[in-house]
């Protein structure tokens, strides 16, 4: 009866004794977990051209200061199950500022501060087929020594493009809007506006035309029987013509952009024409630096 008491004994401290190590590893997980702090909350999932921009809100859930946290894009998988990682152009940015690095931070959080980031990817899904994204971050705070652990969040994506017959924008904060495509001659000239509504004045704004053997399209411009043409120039207005412009532009302001293509289709049967031209400003960092113009239908 003794030994049965004693090995009821026993039986019992090791179940104790299980609860407690348990309870404890449960306690340790608890603390090394980032989103033990911070929650991620995907508010904008978009295609920008041969881009996607992922924005997302990152909460401090913490119940105190966070003081020194690290956030990096671990990973961004779309539904078909391509990766694009930290090695295929994916960036990291607080919204709104003109820096891209593959880790914002250190940064301190208030209790139930918010931080706006996005990611951008580049070569995005070029068959246009994914549906939906998964985002991988990892983090790092040093207040409490956790070191790159990760959080995941998921979305669907949005696809506002002008896929033909139009303009399709680079960046959310820049609005494109056809004038004009006449023929003059051997040249063709392509009117636009280009209004700035990103809330900031853009200095030194680049406008030329884009490098060809940039990942995403195969030509400078294009016309409708497959002539490709290059060596465009840009006019402000009407001005006189460049290979490249630079201009600023405040915000709430148009600008009128003249596109000219010389030697344009001797054979006068040419009814559309597709252009790419690339922006840049040391103001902003545009989500996406090319201008794509889709099929414009020449009068």
């Amino acid at each position: 009866m003794k030994k049965n008491n004693l090995l009821f004994w026993l039986v019992a401290v090791l179940c104790v004794l299980n609860v407690i190590s348990s309870c404890k590893k449960d306690e340790e997980d608890s603390t090394t977990s980032l989103s033990r702090y911070v929650d991620i909350n995907i508010t904008r999932c978009e295609r920008v051209g041969e881009r996607i921009v992922v924005e997302f809100d990152m909460k401090n859930k913490s119940g105190n200061v966070i003081s020194s946290i690290a956030i990096s894009p671990s990973s961004l998988t779309d539904n078909s199950g391509k990766e694009y990682s930290t090695f295929d152009n994916i960036g990291m940015r607080i919204k709104g500022a003109l820096n891209r690095p593959y880790e914002v931070g250190p940064i301190s959080l208030q209790k139930d501060e918010v931080k706006q980031l996005e990611v951008v990817a580049a070569g995005f899904d070029v068959n246009n087929t994914a549906t939906g994204v998964n985002l991988v971050v990892t983090g790092r705070i040093k207040d409490v020594d956790l070191e790159k652990n990760t959080i995941k969040a998921s979305a669907k994506i949005v696809d506002n493009r002008v896929l033909d017959n139009g303009i399709q924008t680079n960046d959310a904060g820049i609005e494109w809007t056809l004038k004009s495509c006449k023929r003059e001659g051997d040249y063709l000239y392509v009117a636009y506006d280009m209004k700035n509504n990103t809330g900031s004045l853009l200095k030194n704004v680049s406008f030329l035309e884009a490098n060809y053997m940039t990942k995403g399209f195969t030509f400078v411009a294009q016309d409708d029987l497959g002539q490709t043409y290059r060596n465009l120039y840009h006019a402000e207005n009407n001005e006189s013509y460049s290979f490249a412009l630079t201009f600023d532009i405040a915000n709430n302001e148009s600008k009128t952009i003249i596109t000219r293509i010389a030697d344009f289709d001797r054979t006068g049967n040419a009814t559309k024409i597709s252009i790419c031209n690339e922006l840049k400003c040391e103001s902003y960092l545009f989500s996406d630096p090319i201008v794509r113009l889709i099929n414009i239908p020449i009068e």
